[in-house]
């Protein structure tokens, strides 16, 4: 199973990560990341943070919507991003795309790369891409398969 978890960095290009999306992908939002499943005109499985930095609008539209919102305490020690990704891994992803977590605050795109090393280790794969970057932590050799001149490092 593939779980697409929304962060909420920002996103410039939705078009590239509309036709990244499959129809069978289990969809979260953390927090503010609803703003781009609405603006995707996605309705996610789930949503999950504590909500401070979601708009009241967009709370009260997927709540219309009966979207399972779990709001969590403003204190606490995960961030939303890792509550999302801890519940793909509880409902079985074994492949995470997440979105809207480069960018934006420093701080928390460092968290989020970190977040992919606790992925990998549980054999998960998971990948932190904006329009520009994929990023995915490996922890064996693998043959990467791309267009002549894409960069690795």
């Amino acid at each position: 199973m593939r779980a697409v978890v929304f962060g909420g960095a920002p996103i410039e290009d939705y078009d590239f990560y509309h036709n990244l999306i499959q129809p069978e992908d289990f969809i979260i939002c953390c927090d503010g990341g609803m703003r781009h499943a609405k603006a995707l005109q996605i309705l996610p499985n789930a949503i999950v943070g504590d909500l401070d930095s979601a708009s009241a609008e967009d709370i009260a539209y997927f709540r219309q919507a009966g979207v399972e919102i779990t709001v969590y305490p403003t204190h606490k020690d995960e961030t939303d991003l890792q509550l999302g990704l801890e519940l793909a891994v509880e409902k079985g992803a074994k492949e995470i795309l997440i979105f809207g977590a480069i960018g934006g605050r420093l701080d928390h795109t460092i968290a989020a790369a970190h977040l992919l090393v606790t992925l990998c280790k549980k054999g998960i794969c998971a990948h932190m891409i904006d329009s520009h970057n994929d990023l995915t932590v490996l922890d064996r050799g693998t043959k990467i398969i791309g267009k002549k001149g894409v960069l690795v490092s």
